[in-house]
């Protein structure tokens, strides 16, 4: 029989798999980003449109991350949120959302401008190896993250 738990711990993984799925893909697919630009911005521009789905498979994964939570929170009557690790767990979740916020967003913004501009722009290849660098960054905080989660999680260490 499906309980509550269950119903929470399917949609809980399902979203974690969405969301790490999309930071993998999005790594992925920024590598051969880097290849076409600045020089084929056409080519590149092409891939920047696929890489901006990304975002929507990852809100869904942390939608789906939270709705079971709070699913398997319901079941368990509130009793993890008074546990060493899970709180742990959450500090963690809130990097995960402040380096998409404080990292990503502006680096992608500048992409945008990048991608967008016109093939003389200045110091266009230093601005390029600056988001490079910070998208780089972005991607190696949130799967350092999410492995720190991971451990978290399969340890619950109180």
């Amino acid at each position: 029989m499906f309980s509550l738990f269950n119903l929470g711990l399917v949609c809980h993984i399902t979203g974690i798999a969405m969301m790490v799925g999309g930071v993998l893909a999005n790594f992925v697919a920024m590598a051969q980003l880097w290849k076409f630009l600045p020089a084929e911005k056409s080519k590149a521009q092409v891939i920047a449109k696929a890489i901006a789905r990304f975002p929507i498979v990852q809100g869904l994964g942390g939608f789906l991350i939270i709705s079971g939570g709070i699913m398997m929170m319901i079941f368990f009557h509130g009793l993890p949120m008074h546990q060493a690790w899970f709180k742990v767990k959450l500090i963690l979740l809130l990097l995960l959302i402040l380096n998409a916020i404080v990292t990503a967003w502006p680096a992608n913004v500048l992409l945008k401008q990048l991608l967008n501009g016109e093939n003389n722009i200045p110091n266009e290849q230093s601005k390029v190896i600056k988001v490079k660098q910070r998208i780089t960054l972005y991607h190696v905080l949130q799967l350092m993250f999410f492995v720190l989660i991971f451990i978290v999680s399969v340890t619950r260490f109180d």
